[in-house]
């Protein structure tokens, strides 16, 4: 009885594990054909393909016989490369039949532009024939179709099956292999409208550093620059991660094309922080944050400098690097969403937008680490440059409006050297801003406070910050005969009052400002003496 027992439980867990055993024996390799059509549209194929990885490196003979035999370990995911599995290098096998009556010739794309090596063979009859040796690390020309990406012609005569056995060489670091067949005359179909759209994204950066360097240089204020050489180093790095780069510029110089994409990342992390820096003035509202920024802009600025004078280890050290700069961007990205949330007592209108702006880019870029680790596999965005870059464009929308409002203001601001001349001429009074301009006080509406901080209102709500002042110094500063004090947080000019009541005082621009009880019969009868009433 005990042995017939045993017996049932043993053949029920063979049954439970044959499914298992089955998967990782491929000593009877099958491999269904993907059919194909040449009336129809790109399609991707992973998850048609077998893929197999191996810490060796092997010949294609070397690699096609372990696989017959079932000893290479095979990959349960088809999709995508696990960062984990980054030491090894990767083998696909699949098949396709031309499913139709006529001659037909096909592109097959690998949609990921950065892997070292690629060897793409033909197995005809258990023979591994070598069709076609490419990858980053060989000139532009060497490719056997010239586009950013690797794409291999394949030839069919009607009705005919083929099987390949590709082997993909980046080790040390992640790598993708999302595979695309084509019609030709699809795929540049395809590719025309993409490259549409390329040209106007990078058209649209190129026009941002032209305008952004003019209005540096005509408002004098650094945070155009330094957005205009932020969105170009993006628009840089974005170029080269997708090989557009590579393909334009420097189709002869793969080592460079390589320099150049790990180049960019440190420069553009330093030209972001040099930028949201200007853009909240951190040294004059946020020295805390100012300090958090100065931390990171020496790390990426260290990282820029082990670049350019020992790029070899970041290979060595690849994967650990790659972290590393993860935790830089996003503690970079965490600065700047809390110095927004603290700017917006300063700036309401510009701090929403930056946090808009960087909310998209901050998705696009976490969608682009998951897609490099392996975490998630998407079609929509086979290579992680495209989530970056569409998280950038939204960034661009929101920044640019932001930029437009930093112009209005400034438009907006009163003519000091005007006011310098009245104060001269007419013995007026003024006040020193803390960056030394001075302001006739005849020319401010009302004051608001802003914790630490006091807005100056003028005509057309116009504003200037000052920092670090409270409404008794200020008060302390003002004509006591002109100004007076409504709110625990306003101060308003007298003469600037059309009417008043013990609720409210509204100015002559229609503005209605709140009054209370405390400070209500002093007003009024400064208010009175003013003749105001």
């Amino acid at each position: 009885m005990k042995k017939l027992i045993f017996l049932a439980l043993y053949l029920f867990f063979c049954s439970l594990y044959s499914p298992i055993l089955a998967q990782n024996s491929n000593a009877n390799l099958e491999i269904a054909p993907i059919q194909l059509n040449p009336y129809q549209e790109g399609r991707f194929i992973n998850d048609s393909i077998r893929v197999f990885h191996a810490l060796d490196t092997l010949t294609g003979e070397e690699a096609w016989k372990k696989i017959r035999a079932g000893v290479m370990t095979e990959s349960l995911n088809k999709q995508k490369a696990n960062v984990n599995l980054a030491d090894d290098g990767f083998w696909l096998v699949f098949s396709l039949r031309n499913y139709n009556i006529d001659q037909a010739e096909y592109y097959l794309e690998l949609a990921y532009n950065r892997t070292d090596l690629i060897h793409f063979y033909e197995i005809k009859d258990d023979s591994v024939q070598l069709a076609y040796t490419t990858g980053d690390t060989f000139n532009f020309s060497q490719r056997p179709v010239v586009h950013r990406n690797f794409v291999f012609p394949i030839q069919f005569a009607q009705n005919e099956e083929k099987l390949f056995l590709v082997n993909l060489e980046k080790r040390n670091t992640v790598d993708r292999f999302p595979l695309k067949i084509y019609p030709v005359d699809k795929f540049y179909s395809y590719k025309d409208n993409e490259n549409i759209i390329y040209g106007l994204f990078f058209g649209i950066i190129a026009l941002i550093l032209v305008v952004s360097i003019w209005l540096s240089v005509y408002t004098k204020m650094s945070v155009f620059g330094y957005y205009g050489l932020y969105a170009t180093s993006i628009g840089l790095f974005l170029a080269t991660s997708l090989g557009l780069t590579f393909q334009i510029l420097t189709p002869n110089m793969p080592k460079l094309n390589y320099i150049n994409l790990g180049l960019l990342i440190p420069v553009s992390m330093v030209l972001m922080i040099k930028f949201c820096q200007a853009y909240f003035s951190t040294d004059k509202y946020f020295p805390i944050a100012n300090k958090a920024y100065n931390i990171f802009l020496g790390n990426f600025i260290l990282l820029l400098v082990i670049w350019v004078v020992a790029p070899d280890i970041y290979k060595v050290y690849a994967v650990n690097m790659l972290y590393y700069t993860y935790f830089g961007i996003f503690s970079v990205f965490a600065i700047s969403f809390i110095t927004a949330y603290y700017y917006r007592k300063i700036n309401r209108t510009n701090a929403i937008f930056f946090g808009l702006g960087y909310g998209a880019s901050f998705i696009g870029i976490g969608y682009a680490i998951l897609i490099d680790t392996g975490t998630i596999y998407s079609t929509l965005f086979t290579d992680s440059s495209l989530s970056i870059l569409s998280g950038f464009f939204m960034e661009l929308l929101f920044l640019s409006s932001a930029m437009i409002v930093f112009v209005h203001r400034h438009m907006q601001l009163p003519d000091l050297g005007k006011t310098f001349e009245r104060v001269n001429a007419n013995d007026e009074y003024y006040i020193k801003l803390n960056d030394k301009q001075k302001v006739n006080v005849s020319e401010i509406c009302f004051v608001q406070a802003y914790g630490h901080y006091l807005k100056f209102h003028f005509a057309e709500d116009v504003d200037i910050i000052l920092e670090r002042k409270t409404l008794k110094s200020i008060l302390e500063e003002l004509p006591e005969q002109q100004f007076g004090q409504v709110h625990r947080s306003t101060v308003v000019n007298i003469k600037k009052i059309n009417k008043m009541n013990s609720r409210q005082v509204v100015l002559k621009s229609g503005k209605a400002l709140t009054v209370t009880r405390t400070y209500y019969p002093k007003a009024k009868n400064l208010y009175k003496q003013q003749g105001q009433a």
